[in-house]
Formats: C-alpha cells, structure tokens, sequence
C-alpha cells in the first residue's frame, strides 16, 4: 500500500483528465469555485466539497465510475482489494478466508477501520466453522454483525454485502428478519444493477433454505419471482440455477416427472454453455440430494 503522503489526490487525478481533454482551469470552474481555490486543489493542497466535486465532474464530463477507474489506473488500495477479494469468494475456501485476514492485519493492525473489521469478524468466523464444523460457535461473531448492523437507519451498499455474506448461516426465522431488513434498505437502491443482483441473490438462496426445510410452496413462489428478475437482468447464469431449482421443487409438488426434469435439463444446458463448472457440480448434488424422485444426471 503506498503512503499516504505520497498518494495521488484527487486533485491530481482531476488535473489528469482536464489536460488530457485539453480544457482551461477557467472552462472547469465556472459558477464553481474560485480559480485560485481550484488550482490549490488540482495540486493537492485543498480538498473541495462533494458538491464542488460533482460539478467539477459534470463540467469535465466524466461519470464518477470513470472518474475512479483514472484514479485507480496507478495504485493499488489494499482496503479496496480486502473488500473486492470478500466480495468475490463464491464458495468458503479455507486459504482465501486466510489470505483475506492476513491482508486485514497488515491494513488495520489497530482494528479502527469499521467496515474491515467486520470482515474480519465474517471471515474469523467462517473459519472456525470450516475448521471445527461448529455453527452455533460461527455464529457467535456472526450474530454479533448482525446486531451491529441492524442498528443502522439506512444500510449503504458495504453494509448489505456484509449482511448477504452471513444471512444463510442463520436459523430460518432469523433470516426472514434479515431478509426483510435488507429487502426495506435495497428499495432505497431501486435501479442500481449491482444492488438488484444481490437481491436477486438473496431471493435465490433464499429458495434452498425454503427447499432444506421442505417448504416447496413458499419456495416456489420465490423462484418464479427469481427467474422473472433473472430474464429482466438476461443473466444466464442465475436463470440456470433458477431453472434446476425450480425443476427440484415441482417434483415435490407435482405428478409430472417429465416437467420436473425438464427444468432441471435446461438448467443444466444454460451452465454448461457458459461452461461454469464449478457452480455445476455444486447444483448437481442439490439435485442428487433433494429431487424427489430418479432423475439421471451425468
């Protein structure tokens, strides 16, 4: 992690982009911010206010996404790169839940940093189930999260990746609570996409836990709302998954085995299209495990 006397700022970066579009400090402060102000914060002098620093985006048009991607080009943020490695674990690996810790211990020896140490607490945790297979005491510093969290008047996008990552690790009643709780702060990010996918997320692992307790209607009602979301999103990888859910709940509701099988077929054709093996694997001992029912599956 580079020093923070040495960081770029975000004067720097702003200063960057103007050159590179060839604008005039003049052009970039209008009904802004006085020239002489402005030119004390491209050198990293001065911060500005975050309204200032919109209007300054806007004048230079560049969206704030574009904006951090110039700034990121040269630097590696050891906080960003803790948060994308925990955003990004699929499955609990005992080595990456490691490595995350270790990055952790190096960024904040100290424990200041909020949001870190709630991963830290996360990822403790999941070890500890990965290591001794013991849940009630994993869910010690996960419950503690939760607690935590469920304080806040308003969840930031931070706060509900935090709350997805530990939510199936509860008993059933506990993870409605949650679930409602995230469901009542998401609407608040209606339109985002990264959001909307984690709710969808939520909808679709919401539909095993449903499955494991053997309450097919209430999941099945889950999974028609997951795979409407999955085609507005035309994401093939949840539709598949939906599709072999959905293939694994009509066989404890219906009679016609042919349909059952058929959803769980065109789920699998969808995965292996996009040839995510992994997940594949995974869903097929869904279907060995709760299929009601012979269904041949290679």
């Amino acid at each position: 992690m580079k020093d923070p006397v040495n960081r770029k700022t975000l004067g720097h970066t702003i200063k960057e982009i103007r050159v590179g579009k060839g604008l005039s400090q003049k052009y970039v402060v209008e009904s802004t911010i006085s020239q002489s102000n402005y030119s004390r914060f491209e050198n990293g002098e001065i911060d500005v206010s975050a309204s200032t620093f919109l209007s300054i985006l806007r004048r230079l048009q560049v969206s704030l996404d574009e904006f951090l991607l110039f700034h990121k080009q040269d630097e590696v943020d050891l906080r960003d790169d803790i948060k994308k490695q925990f955003y990004e674990l699929t499955y609990n690996k005992e080595g990456e839940l490691e490595n995350i810790l270790y990055k952790i211990e190096i960024y904040d020896p100290d424990n200041k940093d909020i949001d870190i140490q709630f991963i830290k607490e996360i990822c403790s945790s999941l070890l500890i189930l990965l290591k001794e297979s013991d849940l009630n005491k994993a869910r010690v510093g996960l419950q503690k999260v939760w607690q935590l969290l469920s304080k806040r008047n308003q969840l930031f996008i931070t706060d509900i990746y935090l709350l997805n990552s530990i939510l199936f690790y509860f008993p059933l009643e506990t993870v409605r609570t949650i679930k409602d709780f995230l469901d009542r702060n998401i609407e608040f990010y209606k339109g985002n996409r990264e959001i909307e996918l984690i709710q969808l997320n939520i909808s679709i692992n919401f539909v095993l836990l449903l499955i494991k307790e053997k309450n097919f209607r209430e999941s099945l009602e889950y999974i028609d709302k997951s795979i409407n979301m999955s085609k507005q999103h035309r994401d093939v990888l949840r539709i598949g998954i939906c599709y072999i859910r959905k293939g694994i709940i009509l066989s404890h509701i219906t009679c016609d085995q042919e349909d059952c099988k058929s959803w769980i077929n065109r789920g699998i054709t969808l995965l292996e299209e996009i040839e995510v093996h992994s997940i594949i694997v995974v869903l097929k001992k869904e279907i060995r495990n709760y299929f009601k029912g012979s269904v041949s599956i290679n």
